[in-house]
């Protein structure tokens, strides 16, 4: 078994006349890609980088999180029963509908980030990279076609190779903007992008929303869903 890379299709399409080209980029890339360069990169830094292979605009996912917090709150808001389990992850939503159907009524899936982006840029641009450090993206991409193509660190590590567009040796450039306004949701932290974890206790905490405190929890693998599901909250968050 090995991986299918699409690390030719970046610059290949980049530097077609009459392609525009974008780049969606999850900060959760950020970490791993520091550690294959052996030292920190920030967003300004990987955007100054895909600019110099040619990516006509690169953008930030975190700019849509306004959007995604109102879709969330749309969907608690339908919910009938009293407890709500999240998920936005595709393997977080397929491990809920595997492993717990009996639950379905309890389930509130929210949109991704790239499917989001895909619909607010509808015929903008003639090819979309998504990159981020959440691999399971990498199949939500195929079946929806939200974007053309998917790239974890590695691979965007070995396209700047390549390419020669070192981020360590690049001035920061800031990410292009969608216009959207940025407001405050108590859902903020729920949304924050976040890594699932081997063993530990899940993460408990109280947010204020709608006049009313919710206690929520945050799930980083299924042993501690299966945890929470014991205790009495309104919100999990699943991460698988």
């Amino acid at each position: 078994m090995y991986l299918k890379e699409h690390k030719d299709e970046l610059p290949y399409y980049t530097h077609q006349r009459g392609v525009r080209t974008a780049a969606l980029l999850d900060r959760s890339v950020l970490p791993e890609l520091s550690r294959l360069y052996g030292g920190a990169i920030t967003m300004g830094q990987l955007c100054a980088a895909l600019r110099k292979i040619g990516v006509d605009a690169v953008f930030d996912a975190d700019e849509l999180q306004p959007l995604l917090a109102q879709d969330l709150e749309e969907k608690l808001a339908k919910k009938a029963g009293d407890r709500v389990i999240l998920a936005a992850d595709p393997s977080a939503k397929a491990w809920l509908r595997s492993f717990c159907p009996d639950r379905a009524e309890e389930f509130a899936f929210v949109e991704d980030a790239q499917t989001r982006f895909a619909a607010l840029t509808d015929g903008r641009f003639d090819k979309v990279y998504r990159i981020s450090g959440h691999n399971s993206f990498a199949a939500e991409v195929k079946e929806t076609g939200c974007a053309d193509f998917f790239y974890n660190a590695r691979e965007l590590f070995r396209i700047c190779k390549c390419t020669g567009a070192n981020p360590t040796r690049l001035k920061e450039s800031p990410p292009d903007v969608l216009g959207i306004d940025r407001k405050e949701s108590p859902y903020d932290r729920i949304l924050t992008d976040d890594h699932w974890q081997i063993g530990g206790e899940a993460e408990r905490f109280t947010i204020c929303a709608d006049g009313r405190e919710v206690s929520a929890v945050i799930c980083r693998n299924p042993s501690q869903l299966k945890k929470a599901l014991e205790l009495s909250c309104d919100l999990i968050k699943l991460l698988v």
